[in-house]
């Protein structure tokens, strides 16, 4: 299955998110493992917290990018502490001075990948809000948020600023409605650092396998 990640073009995944734990922490290092095998880039957990907040590296049209994941969701057993392998758990002082680290360490651009919020609502509560404007002033140029199993709502908090707050499921094995079964992959356009075109494409779930809709 990880392969196919990579096969289909994978560069990063966050693994910041309320599941990584299911398999213990031998499950953890495993999977990063496997993804280092694999060249495929991996923030938001480690084998301790630093590394767990360490941002991943990429490189796109001559910049550098920083990717950074957290997540805010329980079970807390499963984040990461100076002596555990897990997630990077959410908080938002740590996370805007992460930001900052890596504008400091040379990113070009820095994007936020937060696994946040509720499950099935269609609003997004006032501390996503509030963080993601915290985020985006400390340097974050894009937030691309999951977890509530629906595609949310998404703003515009800068010029040329966004933050996504859910894109809802690409692939997971859960029906709990028809809604659980759409996604959203967001397809952006930069010019340099700046964001020019937006363009978003649904998805729908069938059989395990995501299916592109006509938008």
């Amino acid at each position: 299955m990880v392969a196919g990640l990579r096969n289909a073009g994978i560069d990063v995944a966050g693994l910041a998110n309320n599941h990584l734990g299911n398999g213990g922490t031998e499950g953890v290092t495993d999977t990063i493992r496997h993804l280092d095998e694999l060249g495929i880039a991996h923030p938001g957990a480690g084998a301790n917290l630093i590394a767990a907040r360490k941002p991943a590296w990429l490189e796109a049209g001559g910049l550098k990018i920083a990717v950074l994941a957290y997540v805010d969701v329980e079970p807390t057993s499963y984040w990461a502490t100076s002596s555990r392998p897990g997630s990077s758990g959410y908080d938002i002082g740590a996370i805007t001075s992460d930001i900052e680290s890596a504008r400091s360490a040379g990113a070009d651009m820095v994007f936020v990948m937060p696994h946040w919020g509720q499950e099935y609502p269609d609003s997004v509560w006032d501390f996503q809000r509030t963080g993601a404007r915290k985020m985006i002033a400390a340097g974050a140029d894009l937030i691309l948020g999951s977890h509530s199993h629906w595609v949310g709502p998404f703003e515009q908090i800068d010029a040329g600023r966004l933050a996504f707050y859910s894109l809802g499921d690409l692939v997971f094995d859960w029906t709990h409605d028809e809604r659980t079964q759409e996604g959203v992959v967001a397809d952006l356009t930069f010019v340099g650092k700046r964001l020019v075109q937006v363009d978003l494409y649904p998805t729908f779930i069938i059989g395990g396998r995501p299916n592109l809709l006509d938008p």
